[in-house]
Order: C-alpha cells, then sequence, then structure tokens
C-alpha cells in the first residue's frame, strides 16, 4: 500500500507542469464562477440569558426571568455567566449553534422572530431565555479581500486539471485487459 502510495506521488510529479500565475481576469472570474464557495452562510446575533445544567431553578423563577426581560431588564442582571454561553453571541451559523448547544437549539432558535425575548429552550448548556437581535443574509466575499488565497488555489486546481488531462492522454496508449482465472 504504501509503495503505491510512494509511486503514485512520484508519477503525479512527473506529470507536473508548472502551471503560471494567473492573470487578475483569470482570478476573478474563477472567483466568480465559484462565489457560492467564498460566500458566507446566513447568521443571527444571539442574546441570552443561561441557567446552566445541575442548578435548581424553578418554572416560576423562569417564567418571572422572562417577564422580567420583555419588560427591558437588564439581561447581565439574571441568569448565570458561561464561558461556552455568553450572552451576546454575535453572527452565529446554524452549524455554531448546532455545536454549541444541540440541533434541537439551533432549530428551536432559527424559528424564533426577532427582537423578541423567548424560552425558556433546552440546550445540551442548560435552559436558555432567548433573543435574536438580528439576522444576518449570506454575503458575498470581497475579491480584494481573498485575492492571495483565489491565486494559491487556482494554481492547485489548475495544477490537478493538467495532471489529470496527462493521465487521460497516457491511458489512452494503453489497453487493460483482465485474465480469467
Amino acid at each position: 500500500f504504501r509503495v503505491r502510495q510512494r509511486l503514485t506521488r512520484i508519477m503525479r510529479g512527473a506529470l507536473t507542469a508548472t502551471v503560471p500565475d494567473p492573470s487578475v481576469a483569470q482570478l476573478q472570474a474563477y472567483f466568480r464562477d465559484n462565489i457560492d464557495k467564498y460566500t458566507t452562510p446566513e447568521s443571527l446575533t444571539l442574546e441570552q440569558v443561561v441557567f446552566p445544567w445541575g442548578e435548581e431553578v424553578a418554572e416560576e423563577e423562569l417564567e418571572r426571568a422572562l417577564a422580567e426581560l420583555r419588560a427591558g431588564a437588564d439581561p447581565a442582571q439574571l441568569g448565570a455567566t458561561s464561558f461556552s454561553a455568553p450572552r451576546r453571541m454575535p453572527r452565529q451559523t446554524r452549524a455554531s449553534l448546532v455545536r454549541t448547544f444541540g440541533a434541537d437549539f439551533a432549530d428551536r432558535v432559527e424559528e424564533l422572530p426577532t427582537g423578541a425575548w423567548h424560552g425558556p429552550l433546552e440546550s445540551i448548556q442548560g435552559v436558555h431565555l432567548v433573543r435574536v437581535a438580528e439576522r444576518h443574509p449570506p454575503e458575498p466575499g470581497v475579491f480584494e479581500n481573498l485575492e492571495t488565497y483565489l491565486r494559491q488555489e487556482w494554481v492547485m486546481t489548475r495544477t490537478r486539471e493538467l495532471q489529470q488531462e496527462r493521465v487521460d492522454e497516457i491511458r489512452t496508449g494503453y489497453q487493460i485487459e483482465l485474465a480469467e482465472k
């Protein structure tokens, strides 16, 4: 197995032509053709009050805290502080919410309207009172900020394409036959 991997690397290296640096026009075309790769996912800014698991919190206390928040109370005066669940979490994607709080919590938060306090919602961290402060639509990347990365990716992609073209060219000169036993 290792011999095969090493031979494959040697052959790919032998087949690799030097790829010239792309022009700005080529990079811009590559960027446009792959814009989805360079677009940030939809996200939201979340504010929350957390009551971690292990701390007994009566349902009446949760209802009182929610009513206070809806009346304009300072969230910092309620619940507990948590490193993994800070009071304000800007630009959270679905993936980041799932990693931090679990899929059920992320599903529920995504359905909440913007601006009002809701809860209680349970997560793997505890019980939350939540407010979706803002929703951020997907944003395409800016070419000038990505130009160095795009250049590297373009060269790698073009190198693979040239290698594959060379392999396909070599294959046309051979015929593989499997002998029956």
